[in-house]
């Protein structure tokens, strides 16, 4: 990958192999771009939940030695409230470095609804590079919690099992 090769093919009569000729071709063998996913991202949760984008899964199909170098960027849809920043205000790194990265972010501030918050993610290896962009929307609140509990511990094959079911969150009036 990333080399020239040249091949050169000789021929000659049969009766007489004084009588030759010779074809000559070069090529480059190109590297192809890195491919990015991220797992985690495209998603709308709640202000009060974790949040993990992870590129780990990544790959470089040259196969190429050494790792891909991971930077992620934020940004927001609402620079003037603050851009990208955690629940407490603080403004989030400019830039974040690693396969993964997990953090909490502001939600909405008033009646907005939601803060969409867009994460580009760039992938270098050698003189290569590969960009990425996902999205978070955050919410007021958090996600509701369930629970599931089994009425007895144990049942007989011909016994109807019985769970008890229940859901928790933040805000109660949000289920």
């Amino acid at each position: 990958v990333g080399i020239s090769y040249t091949f050169r093919l000789s021929a000659s009569l049969w009766g007489n192999r004084e009588v030759t000729a010779t074809a000559t071709t070069t090529f480059f063998v190109k590297s192809m771009p890195l491919v990015l996913t991220v797992r985690g991202g495209d998603l709308t949760t709640g202000e009060a939940s974790p949040i993990t984008l992870d590129a780990s899964d990544s790959v470089d199909p040259d196969g190429a030695p050494g790792a891909i170098v991971f930077t992620w960027r934020c940004s927001s849809e609402a620079p003037a409230a603050g851009g990208c920043r955690y629940p407490n205000g603080t403004a989030l790194p400019a830039l974040m470095h690693g396969a993964e990265v997990t953090l909490r972010l502001a939600g909405p501030d008033g009646d907005t609804g939601e803060r969409n918050y867009r994460f580009a993610l760039s992938g270098t290896k050698g003189g290569r590079r590969t960009d990425l962009q996902t999205w978070v929307s955050i919410i007021s609140g958090g996600p509701p919690v369930p629970s599931i509990t089994p009425i007895l511990d144990s049942v007989n094959p011909q016994e109807l099992l019985r769970l008890r079911g229940s859901a928790s969150a933040i805000d109660p009036a949000s289920l």
